[in-house]
Order: C-alpha cells, then sequence, then structure tokens
C-alpha cells in the first residue's frame, strides 16, 4: 500500500491507521458523473467490497453496491441526495439466494415485499406475510405482520433474550402509535425518530455563522470560495461532539469552518423511539467573495 491508498471503517469514514480500518480505495480510481465522485472500496484482503458508491459532500448518493467476500453481490439501490435509502432496495445471502425486497418511501418504514428468513423459509411473499427485521438502530429483531407491503398491526421490537422493548401500533403502514419500554419507564411516541437541532433553529444557528464567521485573508487573496461541510455529532445531552472536516477548500478555510461550527452551543439532541440518541450531522459553511 502506499500514498494512493485511503483506508476507511465500517461506515466508510477516513481513519489514519491500518489496523483500524474495515475497508479501502485508491485514490487513482477515483470516477466522476456530474456533481458527484466516488470510490471502488476494499476488504483488507484485496476483494471488491462496494462498487459505484457516489459520494456527494459527506453523504451517499445514486447507484450502490455492496459484495461478500466471496464475490457474491450482498445488496444493491440507490440513495437520494440528502444520502436517504431510495426506491427498491435488495439483499442477497452468501450463496446468492434473495433474502429481502424492500421499497423505501422514507428511511424508517418501507415496504416489505419479500422476505426470507435466517433458515431459508420466505416469509414474506408479494408483500403479504410476516417477518422478524434487524433493528439495527436498537440491536434488536422487529418482528410483526405485512399486508400489501406495508406493516399492519402490532409489530414489537425483541431482544435476543426475548424482552420486549417497543410496542407499536401501525394501520396501511402508517405509526399510530409506540410504547418503549426503558428503564422502567414506558416512554409514548407517535414518531420513530427526530433528528437533532437547534434549540433557537436553524435560522439562527446560519445567523450566527454569517455574523461571526472570519474569511481568511489568505484565501481572499488567493481567490478562494466554496462550501466547507463540517461532520460532528450531537450526543445524549445536546453537547457537539467529534468535529471533523469531511470536505473542505483550503486549510485557512477548513480551520475557519470548523472553528465557527465548534464554537456554536445549544442543540436539542435526537430522538429515536422515544429515547435521546447520538447523532451525526454534516452542515455546509459558505464562504463567498461577492
Amino acid at each position: 500500500m502506499d500514498q494512493d491508498t485511503v483506508w476507511v471503517d465500517d461506515s466508510y469514514i477516513k481513519v489514519e491507521q491500518k489496523d483500524s480500518a474495515s475497508y479501502f480505495f485508491f485514490i487513482s480510481e477515483k470516477y466522476a458523473e456530474k456533481d458527484l465522485s466516488g470510490y471502488i472500496y476494499y476488504y483488507p484482503s484485496g476483494e471488491k467490497r462496494a462498487d459505484k458508491f457516489k459520494s456527494d459532500n459527506g453523504r451517499w448518493r445514486g447507484w450502490f453496491a455492496e459484495f461478500y467476500k466471496n464475490g457474491q453481490k450482498k445488496s444493491d439501490g440507490e440513495y437520494h441526495k440528502d444520502g436517504s435509502y431510495k426506491g427498491k432496495w435488495n439483499t442477497w445471502s452468501p450463496q446468492g439466494e434473495l433474502t429481502q425486497t424492500f421499497e423505501y418511501k422514507n428511511d424508517f418504514s418501507p415496504s416489505i415485499l419479500f422476505f426470507r428468513d435466517s433458515t431459508g423459509t420466505i416469509t414474506v411473499r408479494d408483500g403479504n406475510g410476516h417477518c422478524y427485521l434487524p433493528d439495527k438502530v436498537n440491536d434488536l429483531l422487529a418482528r410483526g405482520k405485512v399486508r400489501k407491503g406495508e406493516k399492519t398491526g402490532t409489530w414489537e421490537g425483541v431482544s435476543e433474550t426475548g424482552d420486549v422493548i417497543y410496542r407499536e401500533e401501525y394501520r396501511k403502514g402508517e405509526l399510530k402509535e409506540g410504547i418503549r419500554y426503558h428503564e422502567g419507564r414506558e416512554i409514548m411516541y407517535e414518531q420513530i425518530s427526530i433528528s437533532a437541532y437547534p434549540i433557537a433553529g436553524y435560522e439562527v444557528f446560519y445567523k450566527y455563522i454569517s455574523q461571526n464567521l472570519v474569511y481568511p485573508q489568505e484565501a481572499i487573496t488567493s481567490g478562494f470560495e466554496g462550501k466547507v461541510f463540517v461532520q460532528f455529532s450531537i450526543d445524549e445531552n445536546g453537547n457537539m461532539i467529534e468535529p471533523k472536516v469531511v470536505k473542505g477548500i483550503h486549510s485557512s478555510m477548513d480551520n475557519e469552518a470548523l472553528r465557527i461550527v465548534s464554537n456554536f452551543n445549544g442543540w436539542v439532541p435526537g430522538y429515536h423511539r422515544g429515547v435521546k440518541v447520538k447523532q451525526r450531522m454534516i452542515v455546509p459553511i459558505v464562504f463567498s467573495l461577492n
């Protein structure tokens, strides 16, 4: 491996040490299409992991295909501009058997068109049946009935020990109400996920940016302008942590964008099924000479 090689973790975020990496890509294999760019990712042993990833300013966008080490396709589908899932996504087993087909209208409640369980039994066909779905956010299994592709009736999130962690009521795929059993409490909710946001709103956040951003003289002299994308997380207490530039322009502008974002205080944490969660976010900081 040389300077052409970039190592990334499970989330495809760049890491400095090979020992902490899951995959890698070659800078020289970068491809572009309109305002998109991407790479082919590989397992450390050299097998192809993902093909035609298109990343736009730190968010996945466009067509995507993922592979097992044996070369069998693992999944494929498409991302919206904002990085959310778009349309039909298919998943296969390492042996090449179709295991699921979902159709996304939003990130949290896709239509379930086909599902094959871990024993190889087809439990949903043509959008009808029942299934156990992995709930990756809560590390659970979600179980319930499917009718015409949509969740219907009672769905439960179940732990490995069989404990019910949440219970939700659906009608034609729409969540009517949910109960989360958390630390001895019953928490009611009507939305699966609520994103973190500035306490005073994004209008105040971007007003703070425009009033306090200092355009580096070096960048002005050189005529540099554009957007710097800063990634950070809002933890369960509303604190900003782990800020970093994911797409920059010039070191002086990158440092200023990181400074201005890091100095902003006052965030409401995100919620998932009624419980506060850590959430990763990306914001653009605009430098314009006009």
